[in-house]
């Protein structure tokens, strides 16, 4: 698949489910992995055209919790697929959440404003960051073409 820009491609998905799983399990720390069992509870892939032919990458998933500002970081291949595209979506809180990207070789950051439900695709392997007034909820986790491994 060729590098995507960053676009936010769902709004309002947020089950009340993956929203309590999150919170519970998650951390602030990168280190709580999504657990594959779970997986019906994200976005349909199929139903944004943007992202038809993408599979979520199994093992490639965190939750994060409780945390308010993540600092400009780089992130390399994780999961099965070995993909550098990346979805986080944003489940709770994050009063003025922002997330930026810089694409390689720019000195210009994208900025996305985000709302509870609201998932971004990008390219994981750009540099990006995360800003907020208020501590938030979200899950990250990759996706790529071919089969979901």
């Amino acid at each position: 698949m060729p590098k995507v820009s960053p676009e936010i491609i769902f709004r309002k998905h947020r089950p009340k489910v993956l929203v309590d799983l999150v919170k519970e399990q998650g951390d602030d720390c990168f280190l709580s992995p999504f657990d594959e069992d779970y997986m019906h509870l994200l976005p349909d892939l199929s139903k944004e055209y943007k992202s038809q032919g993408y599979k979520y990458s199994k093992s490639s998933g965190v939750m994060l919790t409780n945390l308010v500002c993540v600092e400009p970081h780089t992130d390399g291949s994780v999961g099965c697929l070995e993909t550098d595209t990346a979805l986080f979506g944003l489940l709770a809180g994050g009063k003025n959440l922002k997330l930026m990207v810089r694409k390689k070789d720019s000195i210009y950051w994208q900025s996305f404003y985000m709302y509870p439900g609201d998932w971004i695709m990008f390219n994981d392997s750009d540099e990006h960051l995360v800003m907020a007034e208020t501590k938030w909820t979200g899950l990250a986790i990759q996706i790529g073409n071919g089969e979901t491994q």
